[in-house]
């Protein structure tokens, strides 16, 4: 076997493997339940909070703003709703999943 054909057969073997594990992948979902979170990725599969990972876009946040001049804290309430729709990316081979954003 030439340098060539070994370079081609390795190039198809990586290529089929990442092919297979689809290591990255965006999603979308509806939220079934706040709370706890579960949210519904299709009619088979529904995501447990275990297999979630929620962006600060979609939970509740404590931070400080100044208001009038005066520093405060203040909790920000964004948590998902049940029937909200989202973005995902799946990652880890479909054991986690990032959540991103809603959608429309």
């Amino acid at each position: 076997m030439s340098n060539i054909q070994l370079y081609n057969v390795i190039k198809e073997i990586v290529k089929a493997t990442v092919d297979e594990s689809k290591p990255v992948a965006f999603c979308f979902g509806t939220v079934e339940s706040a709370s706890p979170l579960k949210i519904r990725l299709n009619q088979k599969l529904l995501l447990p909070s275990s297999f979630l990972i929620v962006s600060e876009a979609c939970r509740d946040i404590e931070t400080k703003m100044v208001i009038d001049g005066v520093t405060k804290n203040v909790k920000v309430l964004k948590r998902l709703k049940k029937g909200e729709k989202v973005l995902m990316i799946r990652f880890d081979s479909g054991q986690k999943y990032y959540v991103v954003e809603r959608v429309d």
